[in-house]
């Protein structure tokens, strides 16, 4: 049994933060949350998710697994207001999700969740802890994006620092400790990565976003922040590339 209402607006920044990655998506719901936990194809990056039901005006569900099509669901939510409450109802004998909200009504069939793989999360040490704003994590990310497909993320107990360099340009942010709302950082630690992946990641953090970045030596980057009016969280973890110095 599924039975819920929810702003289509939390539903979608949902949806938006599932479907970073993949199409279809498999969502493992409780009474008290709905989680979801993938890895894009290339096994660059995985995602994990999790909102409780309190992010609902009404959830009354029983254990179980849906297998959605993201890219539908989006399309469907986009459709909604973003203060229009959307009522969420699962057809078990027809295999179809019912939604509605204002004079639209929508089944969506689901997917069979039992042929898709939750991939396990890979136990990573990583000694550095920085918490910033989603709006400096921005302006790094989209100053490299100007002069480069890379980005190196460099943590010292004095500071936290974004850059890159092109073919003739380079570019530094630096943010002090005193700037940053947190920073745990014993000891110098570097690591480079993809700007694609941070750049689609930056589509759902908000600049007043608080983000923490767990860093190590050329290790995976775990960015977690707050989803769902701060009933959700997402954890986000990203591998390191292969590259210049």
């Amino acid at each position: 049994m599924l039975e819920a209402k929810i702003k289509s607006e939390i539903l979608k920044e949902v949806v938006e933060a599932a479907s970073l990655l993949i199409d279809e998506g498999k969502f493992s719901i409780s009474q008290d949350e709905i989680s979801l936990k993938a890895v894009d194809p290339a096994h660059i990056a995985l995602i994990e998710l999790g909102f409780s039901a309190t992010a609902f005006d009404v959830f009354n569900a029983s254990p179980m697994e849906l297998g959605v099509n993201l890219d539908k669901l989006k399309k469907v939510i986009r459709l909604a207001s973003p203060q229009d409450i959307m009522t969420l109802k699962l057809d078990e004998e027809a295999n179809r999700l019912n939604i509605s909200f204002a004079n639209l009504s929508h089944r969506m069939a689901l997917l069979d969740s039992s042929t898709m793989r939750e991939p396990k999360t890979p136990n990573v040490a990583l000694s550095t802890k920085t918490t910033l704003n989603g709006s400096d994590l921005a302006q790094g990310i989209r100053a490299a994006s100007t002069i480069s497909d890379y980005i190196i993320l460099t943590a010292t107990p004095e500071a936290l620092e974004l850059s890159c360099k092109g073919d003739t340009d380079a570019i530094n942010v630096q943010l002090s400790k005193d700037s940053l709302a947190e920073h745990q950082c014993q000891e110098k630690v570097r690591s480079l990565f993809s700007l694609e992946y941070l750049s689609s990641l930056m589509k759902i953090i908000k600049p007043t976003d608080a983000v923490c970045l767990s860093l190590g030596n050329d290790l995976p980057v775990k960015i977690d922040f707050d989803i769902a009016e701060g009933k959700g969280k997402v954890s986000y973890l990203l591998a390191p590339r292969i590259g210049p110095d």
